[in-house]
């Protein structure tokens, strides 16, 4: 028990330790590239599929083959159930709304970070 012990503390334990900084550095790296593709995004088109729920209460858009990981704030009408694929959105380059357009005519703002 005491050898079973001993491994785990000496070497196990270690690896564990290593991998999970490595996790949380690539977690924010892929966070930082994801939010300045998007942040710099100059968007007024249409939804091409229905938003995904990504990990992290993130959402994955698509419009016209590009994907997008966006965090939209806001908790009235939250994004990922109310936007639908062939929804139009709006968003500037650099600015922190989007703006969804709903075939029926309305009209709902998200902002993100």
């Amino acid at each position: 028990m005491k050898k079973n012990f001993k491994f785990l503390a000496y070497y196990i334990l270690p690896v564990l330790i290593v991998m999970s900084i490595f996790s949380q550095i690539y977690v924010k790296k892929r966070g930082r590239i994801n939010f300045e593709k998007f942040n710099n995004a100059n968007i007024k088109d249409i939804l091409s599929k229905d938003p995904v729920t990504w990990n992290k209460g993130g959402i994955k858009i698509t419009i016209k083959q590009e994907e997008y990981v966006i965090f939209p704030g806001g908790y009235k009408n939250l994004f990922e159930y109310t936007a639908e694929k062939g929804d139009s959105i709006i968003k500037p380059a650099k600015k922190d709304t989007i703006i969804l357009k709903k075939p029926n005519g309305s009209v709902y703002k998200y902002s993100f970070h």
